[in-house]
């Protein structure tokens, strides 16, 4: 090999090192951006569903409430709508944020938050056997309404402690009729 055919070999490689860092550099950097945005996704996530699992904690509350009472059914069926609705919602966020990040807490925490939901609904289609239904189910409620209050100074989802998603399971368990 001549020392210009060298020469001209060693500026090919060089090229080609040169590009291999430029595309290491833009990956490592899209690597980056990306880890970034699932980051303010998965904060975005937590922080905008908070409110729902506060309203979850006023509804057991509320729906105790109305059991104590003696309420009619067109408003235990009002509150248990809401009961299931902001279950489900919280379950859903929980579902997003596992999808996010595969956290298995998120998932556990997603579960438990769905068979809340899915034991309210049951209740509530059970029809004229609601009340009566609530009134036998109210220890479970109230146990609920403990682990609800636990939340209390919880600010984002992702504070609430996977202690909750068992808690929750069993309570839901009971609750089903």
């Amino acid at each position: 090999m001549t020392s210009d055919e060298a020469h001209r070999l060693r500026i090919a490689c060089g090229a080609i090192i040169a590009v291999l860092v430029i595309i290491a550099s833009v990956s490592a950097y899209r690597a980056y951006t990306l880890e970034k945005e699932r980051k303010a996704f998965v904060e975005d996530v937590a922080q905008r569903f908070a409110p729902a699992l506060l309203r979850l904690r006023g509804d057991v509350g509320l729906l105790l409430y109305h059991i104590r009472s003696n309420s009619s059914a067109d408003t235990l069926i009002y509150v248990s709508a809401l009961t299931r609705d902001n279950a489900l919602a919280v379950a859903k966020a929980y579902e997003l944020l596992y999808r996010y990040t595969h956290d298995q807490r998120y998932r556990r925490l997603s579960t438990a938050f769905r068979e809340l939901g899915t034991a309210i609904n049951t209740i509530m289609n059970r029809g004229p056997q609601l009340k009566r239904i609530l009134e036998e189910k109210r220890s479970a409620l109230e146990q609920l309404d403990g682990v609800m209050e636990e939340l209390r100074g919880v600010k984002s989802l992702k504070d609430v402690p996977e202690s909750v998603a068992e808690d929750i399971s069993r309570i839901a368990r009971e609750l089903t009729p």
